[in-house]
């Protein structure tokens, strides 16, 4: 038999809703000797039936505390947790890397257009022809010596050395 306050602890409901019950007329349990109500187990279970939620006193005893497992389990999730931050990590570095890669490439490729500008500006520039003095009656325009420029080949073959370069050096970007 047990008595009004085992049931509470192994129903885990309060003293006064058993109570009640038992004045309702739901659970029967006569009155000991000492006043307190004696409940059988078997009237007890008949109306609070046993869900295996894990509330009475008699099972958490008998539920081992062994939870080993599951810490490891808790152990191997926590590595994971860590693998996975460490790979963001270092994603979100090759990733501000990549992008400090693509501001050069392009920083160079303006630079190398502008240079590329200018020396073709140099190139294809004209200056005005200055006044030609009055030629001598005698002599023949046509007749006149062709000079060569050398400082302007010079200049071409190198616009066209560095027009070479910038386009294998895009080419490997």
């Amino acid at each position: 038999m047990l008595t009004l306050g085992q049931v509470a602890k192994e129903t885990g409901l309060s003293k006064t809703a058993i109570s009640r019950a038992i004045k309702n007329g739901k659970l029967s349990a006569p009155r000991g000797e000492n006043g307190e109500y004696q409940i059988d187990p078997a009237e007890l279970f008949r109306v609070y039936p046993v869900t295996g939620s894990g509330n009475s006193q008699a099972e958490r005893q008998a539920t081992p505390q062994d939870n080993s497992g599951l810490q490891g389990q808790v152990d191997v999730l926590r590595e994971l947790v860590e693998q996975v931050r460490e790979e963001r990590d270092d994603l979100r570095r090759r990733l501000d890397n990549a992008e400090e890669a693509r501001q050069r490439a392009e920083q160079a490729q303006e630079k190398a257009f502008g240079e590329l500008s200018r020396l073709t500006l140099l190139l294809t520039h004209q200056p005005a022809p200055a006044p030609e003095p009055e030629a001598q009656p005698t002599a023949n325009q046509n007749d006149r010596p062709v000079i060569v420029r050398p400082w302007l080949l010079v200049a071409l073959a190198f616009a066209a050395l560095l027009a070479a370069a910038a386009a294998l050096y895009f080419r490997q970007q």
